[in-house]
């Protein structure tokens, strides 16, 4: 099956990927043409192409591409088409994916029914969206990448920042942006490992865990319950967690099993569609059985933290609340970044940034007696340009702004709240200047960061 697909794609290659950034009339007619040839297999791998060229290079198949409003209408129609002549009910994943990415494009029909939902692509996300194939394959990722490069054109915006209200995203593309801000259990400061809600019972469950496994003494816990009122909290103290826990990993689903007394504990996750299923048994006899969607599907690293072989930035850490009433060192109309201050001078140190020509600028500015000082001083670096460095190192966030043959290296550790200061000159750090933590965007960081 894997040949008949390779063969199949380097044959629609011609008609379908030669065409990225420009699809003139004649070619969307070509492509309409090819694609209402193809049997009910061969236009679902056609329709995985189209998901992962947009996915792996939005602007030009997407976003910034030629008469991208006119392929989409197209691509709807043959969707539809393809639908009606094999007298289907449902879609394969990738091609109800391609569907709604086309309507969110510009291929909306409501003469035809034909409507953009966030919540049709919540459900479609919630599925995993398989293919038809076995055994199955996801293309979430590469769904919700294209949804993301879409949503951010047509907002003309690089992050969610800022919108509340009225104006709160959808959930759906919320988790396009990789952002969980569901409730917890877990508190500020400590990594959520897995948690879902309830709803039968209108409580949280989560797994918390510290948030370095690297350190001396790394914990991780089972809570149930409401915030403030827990109904368990297994172990009840914050203990390694090898000798409490078993995690099991397969292809399809990850297993946390723990004893507590004469109670054995069954957390089974989905890998595709983030189901969760908890059993208690009691003398091999099931007592309790629940089933709830992840809000927080991270089980996924409990292996390798159980082991300390877990990188910490792998752990999604609740933030420690910052004080937004500090001052930074950006200046009116900019953003911080990252921001730190030394209590012990005052002195404060952030990157800023700036939206111009519909991408993010970077800058350093640092606010000290003297007065704001801000590198470089006439114009902001491009995010992706090769004056700006940013990646997550051993302990969190780090950031460079270099500034001819000046550096200006900010980094945050994620665990503590500390910041540094490291400034270089010829390629030879100069000065260091530690500092705590003020301002940390979370999520315009982890779009910013260079895709694998």
């Amino acid at each position: 099956m894997t040949i008949i697909r390779l063969f199949l794609s380097a044959l629609l290659a011609v008609s379908l990927t030669s065409m990225a950034q420009a699809f003139t009339k004649e070619d969307i007619e070509i492509e309409k043409l090819e694609l209402s040839k193809l049997g009910m297999t061969e236009f679902e791998y056609a329709m995985a192409d189209v998901l992962y060229e947009w996915s792996e290079k939005p602007y030009e198949t997407l976003t910034g591409a030629e008469n991208r409003v006119g392929r989409a209408r197209m691509l709807a129609t043959a969707i539809a088409d393809y639908k009606k002549r094999n007298d289907l009910k449902n879609l394969a994943g990738p091609i109800k994916a391609v569907w709604l990415i086309a309507l969110y494009s510009g291929g909306e029909d409501s003469s035809k029914g034909w409507t953009y939902s966030n919540d049709e692509a919540l459900a479609l996300y919630r599925s995993g969206v398989l293919g038809s194939e076995y055994p199955p394959l996801s293309f979430r990722g590469e769904f919700t990448e294209a949804m993301k490069a879409l949503w951010m054109d047509l907002n003309a915006r690089s992050d969610l920042d800022g919108l509340i209200g009225e104006e709160e995203p959808h959930k759906f593309i919320k988790l396009a942006f990789g952002v969980y801000d569901e409730p917890t259990l877990c508190e500020p400061g400590e990594a959520v490992i897995w948690s879902c809600r309830e709803d039968k019972k209108d409580r949280l469950i989560s797994v918390c865990a510290s948030p370095d496994p690297k350190a001396d003494v790394k914990w991780m816990q089972y809570r149930i319950g409401k915030p403030g009122k827990l109904e368990l909290s297994y172990p009840e103290t914050k203990t390694d967690p090898r000798g409490h826990f078993k995690y099991l990993p397969n292809r399809f689903s990850e297993t946390l099993t723990f004893t507590n007394g004469a109670f054995k504990y069954f957390l089974e996750s989905d890998n595709f569609t983030d189901e969760t299923s908890l059993s208690v048994t009691r003398d091999k006899k099931s007592i309790y059985e629940t089933s709830c969607v992840a809000t927080h599907p991270f089980l996924g690293v409990t292996g390798k933290f159980m082991d300390g072989d877990q990188e910490p930035t792998r752990l999604h850490v609740l933030p420690k609340p910052f004080d937004d009433a500090k001052p930074t060192a950006c200046k009116a109309g900019k953003k911080p970044l990252l921001s730190c201050v030394d209590e012990k001078t005052d002195d404060i140190m952030s990157i800023c940034t700036t939206d111009m020509d519909g991408k993010t600028h970077l800058d350093f500015s640092s606010k000290r007696s003297g007065g704001i000082s801000t590198y470089p001083s006439d114009k902001p670096h491009a995010f992706d340009s090769s004056s700006v460095e940013i990646f997550v190192g051993g302990g969190g966030p780090v950031i460079n702004i270099n500034n001819g043959n000046e550096d200006y290296n900010l980094s945050m550790d994620s665990a503590t709240g500390a910041g540094n200061l490291t400034y270089s000159r010829g390629g030879f750090p100069r000065h260091s200047q530690d500092c705590t933590v003020s301002h940390f965007d979370e999520g315009a960081f982890k779009s910013l960061l260079p895709k694998d």
